[in-house]
């Protein structure tokens, strides 16, 4: 008998699992190492054969049917075929076992549909997440905005679309805070800024849409009229047209208001020297009328 014969019969036969383990470090044969993957009663016998395989038509019965994790997920690292990928990633009953899979499932047009199909379907989140991270399909990803359950799903694929419309929905729709944060911060829609600013019942989805404006006109109307005295103060600092600054000055029932713009008058100084001084003596009058009622 020779050297590879004693090995391959130690490495199926031994009855101490870890002599088995010592012989398959030195069996070549893929045969043998493949027949002990799918057939020794110990877990980690199997593992240390899944480890020297190579055969992806076994690896990928080993990785469809294992009993043990550990196992399955040592044959998912070395497989390449997609479509078996695609099945674990969807199926297998351990999340460590799925995002393997997933995280090995590549770019190209067949693995779009693939990672679509999962994005949409997995009942697992964080799988859903992952395949979510590797889509490019706008249309999917639109999808997935508007129908997932989940809002860290939904937050990816709101970090990965391009698409205004579909980002002004989900800025006004989305029932989560965070999302509706996300997908204003893609906006460019001054008029969907506009109306989220105003209306939109949580604090960090206005402040975010009232920073993305540049509309002077809008923001002069949410300093002037916004029932949150930090909103107000918000597009004050926002605003950059110095006589829109002036006129609110003008306007100013508020004392605070009107230090408030004299404060940011001193600190912009590229600023306008005509306008500064207009924009600061029109406060320090308005104070002084303010102070004097």
């Amino acid at each position: 008998m020779n050297d590879e014969a004693k090995l391959a019969r130690a490495a199926r036969e031994a009855s101490n699992w870890k002599v088995r383990i010592e012989a398959i470090k030195y069996l070549i044969d893929q045969r043998i190492l493949a027949n002990i993957a799918k057939n020794d009663k110990e877990g980690l016998v199997r593992y240390a054969a899944v480890e020297k395989l190579t055969d992806q038509g076994i690896l990928a019965y080993i990785a469809l049917n294992d009993e043990m994790s550990l196992v399955r997920s040592a044959a998912v690292e070395k497989l390449t075929d997609q479509v078996v990928l695609a099945e674990i990633t969807k199926n297998d009953k351990y999340i460590d076992v799925r995002m393997k899979a997933a995280k090995k499932l590549i770019d190209n047009s067949f693995d779009q549909e693939v990672l679509a199909d999962i994005a949409k379907n997995c009942w697992d989140i964080d799988v859903r997440k992952t395949a979510v991270e590797k889509l490019t399909d706008q249309a999917v990803l639109a999808y997935i905005v508007k129908n997932d359950n989940n809002y860290r799903v939904r937050s990816v694929a709101v970090d990965k679309l391009t698409d205004q419309t579909i980002l002004t929905y989900v800025a006004i729709n989305d029932n989560n805070d965070s999302v509706r944060s996300l997908a204003v911060g893609k906006l460019t829609d001054q008029g969907a800024l506009a109306n989220i600013a105003k209306k939109d019942e949580a604090y960090a989805v206005r402040r975010d849409a009232i920073i993305k404006l540049t509309d002077q006109g809008i923001l002069a109307e949410i300093a002037k009229n916004d029932k949150h005295r930090s909103m107000r103060e918000l597009a004050i600092n926002t605003l950059i047209d110095q006589r829109v600054l002036t006129q609110i000055v003008y306007d100013s029932t508020e004392i605070y208001i009107c230090k408030w713009i004299e404060y940011r008058s001193y600190d912009e100084i590229h600023w306008e020297d005509t306008h500064i001084l207009d924009l600061r003596e029109t406060a320090r009058v308005r104070l002084a009328e303010l102070k004097n009622k």
